[in-house]
């Protein structure tokens, strides 16, 4: 758990459903509270009964305000990057043992929503 207290977001009632599914993304029009934060930020997710659905971080434009990763309160800090990062890579070397070439990172797929990154043999090329 982490001690490290973040802005908090109120979901309106009913608007925690998806996020509790494992839905990756909460709409800025899902909210009832939203905190004044900066692209990137990171914030909590509470439900309208003020139970915790998720450590996410804020989008300022479009129509996704956070992009969640973690349901619960843990360091979003270069550890945590680093794990999902390596198991993304452990997946992938299995699914293609030998080669080189292949998407590391699908976003979503590999709980790092908004990142894509492909590797070219020695080289990457990433995209938020």
């Amino acid at each position: 758990m982490s001690k490290t207290s973040l802005p908090a977001a109120v979901l309106k009632p009913g608007e925690e459903r998806r996020l509790l599914r494992g839905h990756l993304w909460a709409y800025r029009n899902e909210f009832s509270e939203l905190p004044v934060l900066a692209d990137g930020d990171l914030f909590d997710v509470f439900s309208a009964s003020r139970r915790l659905v998720s450590r996410a971080f804020y989008q300022a434009e479009g129509g996704i305000a956070g992009r969640a990763l973690a349901g619960h309160q843990v360091d979003i800090d270069a550890d945590f990057l680093r794990k999902r990062l390596e198991e993304a890579m452990r997946f992938r070397t299995r699914l293609y043992p030998g080669s080189g070439v292949y998407r590391w990172v699908y976003g979503e797929s590999d709980g790092l929503p908004g990142l894509v990154i492909d590797r070219y043999g020695s080289v990457v090329s990433v995209q938020t």
